[in-house]
């Protein structure tokens, strides 16, 4: 394989690995910040508008972060397919997963015991978001890595400057 394909692969990987690192680490600090009580409605696992409203920003922060790493590791000149490739990966998932969420049963709402303390993980695996998160998710990852791969985007080198 040559050089530009390797770095655009790693850059991939990176730049979705750098939004998996930064998910995993905000979402528990916000748990922690807001506590059970203000990231669940009472007696439920359906997400409040105070969950939403820190994790929509920590999710377009995390996608700017991932376009950033991908452009960087993927150097010239395969930044733009690193960033490209990842964008896409973002937009796929994301779709797919709105779609299952979309055609899924109608589950009965997750009830929680409000003496119950759950960790940041259990929060994770039983939480309910509204249907159109799962839509935006999507554009906003896409829109991010976007921004990300713009900002991350490695110059030319510069020569040396002649002087007259």
């Amino acid at each position: 394989m040559n050089s530009m394909l390797w770095r655009t692969v790693l850059g991939t990987f990176a730049g979705y690995a750098a939004i998996f690192v930064w998910t995993v680490l905000t979402f528990t600090l916000w748990w922690w910040v807001l506590g059970q009580e203000m990231a669940f409605h009472p007696g439920t696992a359906e997400v409040t508008g105070a969950w939403l409203a820190g994790t929509l920003p920590l999710n377009l922060v995390g996608a700017v972060l991932g376009g950033w790493v991908a452009a960087r590791v993927g150097g010239r000149p395969a930044s733009r397919p690193a960033v490209v490739s990842l964008l896409l990966v973002l937009v796929i998932l994301g779709v797919w997963m709105a779609i299952t969420q979309t055609t899924a049963s109608d589950e009965a709402v997750v009830a929680i015991d409000p003496a119950s303390d759950l960790s940041p993980f259990e929060a994770a695996a039983v939480a309910i978001q509204p249907l159109w998160i799962s839509w935006v998710l999507p554009a906003l990852g896409g829109l991010g890595v976007w921004m990300g791969g713009v900002l991350g985007h490695p110059r030319p080198e510069a020569g040396p400057t002649e002087r007259p």
